[in-house]
């Protein structure tokens, strides 16, 4: 693995991390002003994590046909 490679790798996940933080910490601050402490943290938190999953799938180059194959965009 190159440079480059090495810093795009770690700057998907870096903000996966940061996507799934975000959501997560809005989740548990509404908890706390609403007074549902699980709920809205398991909520924001999965809503974070599908996000997330999106962002890496878009920025990788995998594109997902209707029939469910996956086929690697190779001009990437």
């Amino acid at each position: 693995m190159n440079k480059k490679d090495f810093a795009v790798s770690t700057r998907l996940g870096l903000q996966f991390a940061l996507i799934l933080a975000i959501f997560t910490g809005a989740g548990f601050w509404l908890d706390k002003k609403l007074g549902t402490l699980p709920l809205m943290l398991a909520v924001l938190g999965a809503a974070g994590f599908a996000t997330g999953m999106y962002y890496l799938i878009k920025k990788s180059g995998v594109k997902i046909s209707k029939r469910g194959t996956d086929d690697y965009d190779k001009s990437r």
